[in-house]
């Protein structure tokens, strides 16, 4: 059970190790880089009535309530023949696949288009926020067309033109960062591949000693795997040191004469 418990806590160590990998999407014009402008609090990208500015992915550094995000803004993704937007929209889909999280904006004050019908679809099986922008402007997308979007995700109504619901934005994604828990664990969490693959070692050790006691198997044989799970704790606290460990740390740290 401790061992679970560690292995869980991966996840929520990587991220603050590393820092949550965010994409701002949407179609043309729906406010991404504002929303950019105004989570960095600076005039970090340009922003124009012209649909189809950003051509490229701009990536920054910001920290929410203790928690690193790297967030990149992208191109709005259309159906377009312009060379450079299809090779912006290119860049923006790379982005969206290597993000841990999306920021899917859409346009509040306009009725639900195909483009943001689409991008909802292939969000499917990954985790974003529904981001309902232009708050400030008469409402025109409907709570029906609101749903369609979202499905069980969050959704929060701001308006990046005057600063309206960034709080709640803010709460959203650090709940998101935490996969829905709120809060952080508070205990020990692990933040190295290298320690998360040692733990499933040593689980799968203890399991199998488990599995052979119940099964009756001879006693030399569960002492086998209780040692394979022993040897796996200790890549972590350091009475294991094989040379690919040493190899590893060698790699990763400047140790000096």
């Amino acid at each position: 059970a401790s061992i679970e418990t560690l292995l869980s806590s991966y996840e929520e160590g990587r991220i603050y190790r590393d820092g949550l990998t965010t994409a701002i999407i949407g179609r043309p014009n729906v406010g991404k880089s504002s929303l950019l402008n105004l989570l960095l609090k600076e005039k970090r990208a340009i922003v124009t009535s012209v649909p189809g500015t950003t051509r490229d992915v701009i990536e920054e550094y910001m920290n929410i309530k203790g928690v690193p995000l790297r967030l990149a803004d992208t191109a709005g993704i259309r159906e377009t023949y312009d060379l450079v937007e299809t090779e912006g929209v290119r860049r923006a889909m790379e982005a969206l696949n290597r993000a841990d999280l999306a920021l899917f904006v859409v346009d509040g004050s306009q009725p639900l288009s195909e483009d943001d019908r689409k991008l909802a679809s292939g969000l499917k099986g990954k985790r974003f926020i529904l981001i309902i922008n232009k708050s400030d402007l008469p409402k025109a997308l409907t709570d029906k067309e609101i749903l369609e979007l979202r499905g069980d995700m969050p959704a929060v109504s701001i308006s990046a033109a005057n600063g309206y619901g960034i709080e709640g934005l803010h709460e959203a994604i650090f709940k998101e960062a935490l996969h829905g828990k709120g809060e952080p664990s508070g205990g020990l969490v692990i933040t190295r591949g290298r320690h998360r693959d040692a733990l499933q070692k040593a689980l799968n050790g203890v399991e199998s000693s488990i599995g052979g006691i119940k099964d009756g198997i001879s006693p030399e044989l569960t002492a086998i795997d209780l040692r394979a799970a022993l040897d796996a704790i200790g890549e972590i606290v350091g009475e294991t040191t094989p040379d690919d460990i040493l190899e590893r740390i060698f790699s990763e740290f400047c140790i000096g004469k």
